[in-house]
């Protein structure tokens, strides 16, 4: 990326990022999280290992598995809560307000543009993400080893397939509804929390696992793969010309 392209994208990223963090939305989300640690810590240090079921070696399983399941949703639920909240709504009304219109006729490419507002959005979900999963694992380690596979999934395959993600829904949003752009974060959404926990369940998912990490590696690839489809489809005669 030269160092032009890498201005641009953050002259788009300061504008939005610095609204973005001002938002009551965001310092509220920022509140529920900070609560969401201290309750994580609580049930994982706490009151899990004291409660009287806890007494055998396959309660130690349950609880090991409620407690990775516990990070494995703090790593998860504010990239999945910021993307339909903070992406296409804001996106649509700047499209509509004339804009995005007036940004493509500057200098700037279509590409900066979408990616500078995806980063905006990104960064601060995934500052809160990050710190509080460190923080509650820091926590639970010294109770349980998490397996390297875990820890691989919470910090790297999960920010990056939300990256993906928030990228490929702006990118809708310069050309679809904001209901339609939402879709997709919606679906994989709902899949994950729903899917993981039930899967776990019926036993036919191990978040702690290697294979677990790779199915969510995939679906990662698969998220990138659509982002580098539309920033090709997305010209600006196309965005400009979207209702």
């Amino acid at each position: 990326m030269s160092k032009l392209k890498f201005k641009r994208i953050s002259v788009v990223f300061k504008r939005d990022y610095n609204e973005f963090i001002k938002w009551k939305s965001y310092n509220i989300l920022l509140f529920l999280f900070g609560i969401l640690i201290i309750l994580a810590i609580l049930m994982t240090n706490f009151i899990l290992p004291n409660m009287t079921w806890m007494n055998g070696q396959n309660d130690d399983h349950i609880y090991q598995i409620i407690t990775f399941h516990i990070l494995l949703l703090l790593a998860m639920a504010p990239l999945i809560i910021s993307i339909p909240l903070f992406t296409s709504g804001p996106f649509t009304r700047e499209k509509a307000n004339g804009v995005i219109s007036a940004l493509l006729s500057t200098q700037l490419r279509q590409e900066e543009i979408w990616l500078g507002k995806s980063f905006a959005v990104f960064v601060p979900t995934f500052t809160i993400s990050f710190v509080s999963s460190l923080i509650a694992t820091y926590a639970v380690s010294k109770l349980i080893t998490i397996p390297a596979a875990l820890l691989f999934t919470i910090f790297l395959i999960t920010p990056l397939m939300y990256l993906g993600l928030t990228i490929f829904t702006v990118q809708l949003s310069m050309i679809l509804s904001s209901e339609l752009s939402i879709a997709p974060s919606y679906l994989v959404g709902m899949l994950l929390l729903i899917g993981i926990p039930v899967g776990s369940l019926t036993g036919y998912l191990d978040i702690s696992s290697w294979k677990f990490s790779l199915l969510c590696a995939l679906l990662t690839v698969f998220t990138w793969i659509l982002v580098w489809f539309y920033s090709i489809y997305l010209t600006k005669e196309r965005i400009i010309l979207s209702k």
